[in-house]
């Protein structure tokens, strides 16, 4: 499935990547590692001159809304 992602981006106008939200307290989201195959597809779209959304699925398992932007900022580095 990753290898097809990033076969895709050339024939797209613009990126979205959609990631489900961790169920981990907001203190533990600074060690998280969304995965290889994650990390993999963000590190190619660096590459990728076409814009891109980040969309966070089921943030509701996220208790404290104020931790959605250490998990925005955990994709953009």
């Amino acid at each position: 499935m990753v290898d097809q992602a990033l076969g895709a981006f050339g024939d797209t106008d613009v990126i979205v990547l959609l990631v489900e939200a961790p169920r981990l307290a907001p203190e533990a989201l600074a060690s998280y590692d969304p995965g290889e195959g994650v990390r993999a597809i963000v590190d190619r779209l660096r590459e990728v001159r076409r814009p891109k959304i980040l969309g966070i699925n089921k943030i509701d398992l996220i208790g404290e809304k104020s931790a959605l932007l250490p998990l925005i900022d955990i994709y953009r580095k």
